[in-house]
């Protein structure tokens, strides 16, 4: 009886040791994918365990979308706002030194969650979320592209009037009436077709397209209640259909002047991507999107935030609002 008693203590002594070991372990392995309620322009907080004290990246699709720092005491807590299409986006939260996953997300975006575990946190109610899908549903984009389509077949076939008068009037006129129909027909035609080209030449002109097709979505400032666990960032989108380059580009607060633009290295935005600037010093990576003010402090609300192209076009701007 002694014997069975004495192996019992060490069996339980060697599963608690297992079972701290791996707890130790569980920051470094990411569990199986959280699902969360991300409405678009609203605050969902991430948090889980981490290393104390280790610098963290959030992505969204692969795409960095913000960061924080766990607490000495192995903790995290990072805010997320989406601004996506409606959809199911994978976030991941890695270590910014060695990209080791943290802890796994799937945020869905404007749509009811889908095999949501009871009791799943979530700070807003299931029917604005739904109510919130058709949304895109009703978007006006297929009606408008049937009446753009109308007025160019109409606008075009106003020109076939000419051909008539040389059916008609050049056979009967032959003897005295043709030079008058030549001259008539020359000038009348040259008119038509040199009118319509020319109001397109001065409506497609270059700087218009150009403006406004990468945007300044938000300027996230820092958390005070979190000053060193939060970001200060500036999330730039291109929204075009075409990748365009941002070589040379400057990003401007004007409201402050003792603070020197940030200039682009050269660098190309693919359509419909995502980019950060943060007000910290670091190193840039335009594999994830992530460039660096090498500087703190940049934000305050009320700034406002230009973004100017080489040739110093403004592109968008944007006011700084507090968080």
């Amino acid at each position: 009886m002694f014997y069975r008693k004495r192996i019992a203590v060490v069996a339980l002594v060697i599963a608690g040791i297992v079972a701290g070991l791996w707890w130790g372990m569980a920051p470094l392995r990411a569990a199986d994918p959280v699902p969360l309620a991300c409405p678009n322009g609203q605050t969902v907080v991430l948090e889980g365990p981490a290393p104390p004290s280790e610098a963290l990246l959030v992505t969204l699709s692969g795409r960095a979308v913000g960061g924080g720092v766990a607490d000495g005491n192995g903790f995290f807590r990072i805010p997320l706002r989406a601004n996506e299409r409606p959809g199911v986006y994978p976030v991941e939260v890695l270590l910014r030194g060695s990209r080791a996953v943290v802890a796994r997300y799937t945020c869905f975006v404007d749509v009811p969650l889908e095999g949501a575990p009871e009791g799943t946190s979530s700070p807003f109610p299931a029917p604005t979320r739904i109510t919130r899908v058709p949304i895109p549903t009703s978007t006006a984009a297929p009606a408008t592209t049937p009446v753009t389509i109308v007025p160019t077949p109409t606008a075009i076939p106003v020109v076939t009037p000419l051909p008539e008068p040389t059916v008609g009037p050049s056979p009967t006129a032959t003897i005295a009436g043709t030079p008058v129909a030549t001259s008539t027909l020359g000038p009348t035609a040259t008119p038509g077709p040199a009118t319509t080209p020319s109001p397109t030449r001065t409506t497609t002109g270059t700087p218009i397209p150009s403006a406004n097709e990468v945007r300044i979505i938000e300027v996230v400032l820092r958390d005070p209640r979190l000053p060193n666990q939060s970001f200060e960032y500036v999330e730039i989108r291109n929204i075009s259909t075409r990748p365009i380059s941002m070589g040379s580009w400057r990003l401007v607060n004007v409201t402050r002047s003792e603070i020197s633009p940030y200039v682009f290295p050269e660098f190309v935005i693919a359509p419909a991507q995502t980019i950060n600037v943060y007000s910290a010093v670091d190193e840039n990576d335009p594999d994830l999107g992530e460039f660096y003010w090498n500087r703190t402090d940049v934000w305050r609300v009320g700034d406002r935030a230009e973004l100017r192209d080489a040739s110093n076009r403004l592109i968008s701007f944007l006011t700084v609002e507090a968080s």
